[in-house]
C-alpha cells in the first residue's frame, strides 16, 4: 500500500487525489509554521522572564577601600570637616541592591582586622579596637565604576543616593556598635578633598555580596 504522503501515492491517486494530498501537505506545512512561531514567541517570553528575575535578584557586592593611616582628614569648600589620627580611612561604595546585612558584615570585619603590630613587634597582631584607633568614613560611589567598555567609567551599578545615604550612615553606626571608639564622617554627596598618611602602605579592597 502506498504511503499517504509518499511519491507513489501522489502519482497513483489521480488528479483529484493529487489535489487532496497537496491540500493536506499545505495544511501540515502551515501548521508547522504556526507552531514554530508560537515556540519562538514563548521561548522569547521565557528568556525575557528569566533575565528579569536575575536582574531583580542580582545583588552587587558592597565595596570598601581600606587604608591604614597615621592621620587623615576631609575638607569641603576648603573647610576641614573631619580628622582622625591613627586608624583607618574607609571609602564605602554602595551598589544597587545592597543591604544592611552587607554593611554590618563589613563594619564588623573592619573592627576585627589585625593590621597593627604588637608592642613586641609581632606583625598584624592587633585590631583597630585593640589600639583604640579611629575610623574616617567617606562615601565613594566611584567604587562602582566599570571601565571594561570604553574609556568613560560606567557608574550604573551604584545605588541611588536616596538608598545609598541611609546605608552609608548605617555602616558608620555598625562601626560604633562593633566597638570602634571614634567614627568620623565625610559629607555624603559632596565634593571633598581627602588628605592622608598611609602607614605601610597598607590598602585593602573588601567586598561583601
Amino acid at each position: 500500500m502506498p504511503s499517504v504522503f509518499g511519491r507513489e501515492a501522489f502519482y497513483s491517486y489521480g488528479a483529484r487525489g493529487q489535489e487532496i494530498l497537496h491540500e493536506r501537505f499545505q495544511r501540515v506545512r502551515k501548521f508547522s509554521k504556526r507552531l514554530r512561531k508560537h515556540w519562538y514567541f514563548f521561548g522569547l517570553v521565557g528568556v525575557i522572564g528569566i533575565l528579569g528575575i536575575l536582574k531583580f535578584h542580582y545583588t552587587s557586592p558592597m565595596r570598601l577601600l581600606l587604608q591604614k593611616v597615621s592621620q587623615a582628614s576631609v575638607s569641603t569648600d576648603t573647610k576641614e570637616i573631619a580628622r582622625i589620627s591613627q586608624g583607618y580611612l574607609l571609602f564605602l561604595g554602595v551598589m544597587a541592591g545592597d543591604t544592611e546585612e552587607q554593611a554590618k558584615w563589613l563594619a564588623e570585619k573592619v573592627s576585627k582586622l589585625r593590621l597593627w603590630d604588637s608592642s613586641e613587634g609581632k606583625i598584624n597582631d592587633r585590631s583597630l579596637f585593640d589600639i583604640g584607633g579611629s575610623a574616617l568614613v567617606v562615601s565613594q560611589f566611584t567604587l562602582a565604576g566599570d571601565v571594561e567598555k570604553g574609556n568613560r567609567p560606567d557608574y550604573t551599578k551604584a545605588a541611588h543616593p536616596i538608598v545609598a545615604e541611609p546605608l552609608y550612615e548605617r555602616f558608620c553606626q555598625f562601626l560604633r556598635e562593633a566597638g570602634v571608639g571614634e567614627v568620623q564622617n565625610g559629607r555624603f554627596g559632596a565634593a571633598m578633598q581627602v588628605e592622608l598618611t598611609n602607614e605601610g602602605p597598607v590598602t585593602l579592597v573588601m567586598e561583601r555580596s
